[in-house]
């Protein structure tokens, strides 16, 4: 089931409805009963509107779980083998302890979580990429920047912790590179290094400790001038802790009032976005994150 916008001004032809006929056969019905009329493989739909097309597209597209398709009770055994008892009370409490409407949150939490992550991939290449070209064009050392022991991200860093106890602020940066290369190729491919590291590699290189030694001659050239470098790196990081719960696997509605909110992630993750390569045509601008069209089509069970 697929929703299709045009660009022609006339509304039954504004919004069309595409029924491929290996899917099930609810929707074909549903399309009859409140007149949409079908030409070729096109379902063209009357005054209604774009409301009830995604209402129809909910309705019409079979769920992940199984069970709840066929809106069948559950068997709690297999839940709790499949969860755990810990992952599932946290759905359960979420759900008034009903087993049903807590898969549902769980099947719409993955969902939720697929959305954003497609987002925060998009922009975690353009960083490394953008932080690369940066760092590159300008290091004039012997080896390339992540691998030379020169390089900012390689040299000791003595800092303090709050504590007092001293540490050294390039140790993690070190342990990255090393881990992300690959060890058995004679010849080491900085490219592949880059595709290995992770995010948290990236937002590290904007925090406080690395500001005079890699934001201010390198990486403030990446962003629009003025940027606040303590300002990107909460931003940075917080999409960096919102992507890691996705990965883990862990619930994103616990914050819908705070700073992890998925909808305020992912218009940081637009906005930084559009700020690293302002011409690319990904996101549309001043239209709504896709995290906020899933909201609005799939809102929360």
């Amino acid at each position: 089931l697929k929703l299709e916008t045009s660009n022609t001004s006339n509304p039954r032809q504004g919004v069309a409805l595409l029924f491929r006929t290996r899917e099930r056969q609810r929707p074909r019905n549903i399309c009859y009963t409140y007149g949409y009329k079908p030409r070729a493989d096109r379902w063209f739909p009357c005054h209604r509107g774009i409301a009830l097309l995604v209402r129809l597209r909910r309705q019409g597209v079979p769920r992940m779980i199984d069970v709840l398709a066929h809106n069948h009770a559950p068997d709690e055994t297999w839940v709790l083998e499949w969860l755990s008892s810990p992952r599932l009370q946290t759905y359960l409490d979420a759900s008034g302890n009903n087993l049903q409407r807590a898969l549902r949150l769980y099947e719409w939490n993955i969902n939720l979580g697929q959305t954003l992550m497609k987002d925060i991939a998009f922009f975690e290449v353009a960083l490394r990429n953008a932080y690369n070209r940066e760092i590159d064009s300008r290091w004039d050392g012997t080896r390339h920047w992540l691998f030379d022991d020169d390089s900012p991200v390689n040299i000791p860093i003595p800092r303090h912790n709050r504590a007092g106890k001293s540490f050294d602020a390039n140790a993690l940066n070190r342990t990255s590179i090393r881990n992300a290369t690959p060890s058995r190729t004679e010849t080491i491919q900085p490219d592949k290094t880059i595709a290995n590291l992770p995010l948290g590699f990236w937002a590290h290189l904007t925090d406080k400790a690395h500001e005079r030694i890699l934001w201010i001659p390198y990486l403030h050239h990446a962003w629009p001038s003025g940027t606040n470098r303590a300002d990107l790196n909460a931003k940075i990081r917080l999409i960096n802790e919102c992507r890691n719960r996705i990965a883990h696997h862990e619930p994103l509605f616990h914050n819908a009032d705070g700073t992890r909110n998925p909808t305020v992630v992912d218009g940081l993750v637009v906005d930084l976005f559009h700020e690293l390569l302002p011409q690319a045509d990904v996101f549309e601008p001043d239209a709504p994150t896709p995290v906020e069209l899933f909201l609005h089509s799939s809102p929360r069970p």
